[in-house]
């Protein structure tokens, strides 16, 4: 079998040619892909920023701020969930909630 080396360059050229017309990387992709990575450095900033926090800090923060929005009175209060009285205890709270107003709870007699 005899190979003809005369269309070799000819092959080369070609398919340099066909190479050259397509664009491997549009500008869409490129453009998305910076945007990739500066969400992915903005998540690395954000980790090294909660990272310079203790444990004991955050949950401190994060109950402040509960006590501000009201979900709870504060450390060493509970609250009856009927009436809303504020108790020293969990278990007076809990009394209060689940008894009638003649056992001395908040509950109206026969619920």
């Amino acid at each position: 079998m005899r190979v003809n080396f005369g269309l070799i360059p000819v092959a080369i050229a070609f398919f340099g040619w066909a190479a050259s017309a397509h664009d491997f990387a549009s500008s869409e992709d490129i453009f998305e892909a910076r945007e990739l990575v500066d969400e992915f450095a903005q998540f690395e900033r954000r980790s090294e920023i909660l990272a310079d926090f203790t444990t004991r800090e955050l949950v401190t923060e994060l109950s402040d701020r509960l006590e501000r929005r009201g979900n709870v009175v504060s450390k060493k209060t509970y609250k009856c969930v009927y009436c809303g009285k504020k108790y020293d205890t969990a278990a007076k709270a809990k009394f209060c909630g689940s008894n009638s107003v003649l056992t001395g709870g908040c509950r109206p007699v026969g619920s």
